[in-house]
């Protein structure tokens, strides 16, 4: 929920300090942030393919199933 959102650093220790969690950003017309979603065999083979056919570099990440955004 983007609404709880902080730049508090002590809330945001307290609230990754001793636990696993991810960080989400919000995406959108909100902030002008594209993102793409692939997973599995398919989608690596997707991504691959539009890298091949000159998908720009950008920042990437392994999600929690081993797919990328």
């Amino acid at each position: 929920f983007w609404e709880q959102a902080t730049c508090d650093r002590k809330q945001v220790r307290d609230f990754f300090e001793g636990k696993e969690r991810n960080i989400g950003i919000l995406a959108g017309d909100e902030n002008g942030i594209f993102m793409l979603d692939f997973d599995g065999e398919a989608g690596m083979s997707t991504l691959e393919e539009w890298r091949n056919r000159g998908l720009p570099p950008t920042w990437e990440v392994q999600t929690g199933s081993g797919g990328r955004h």
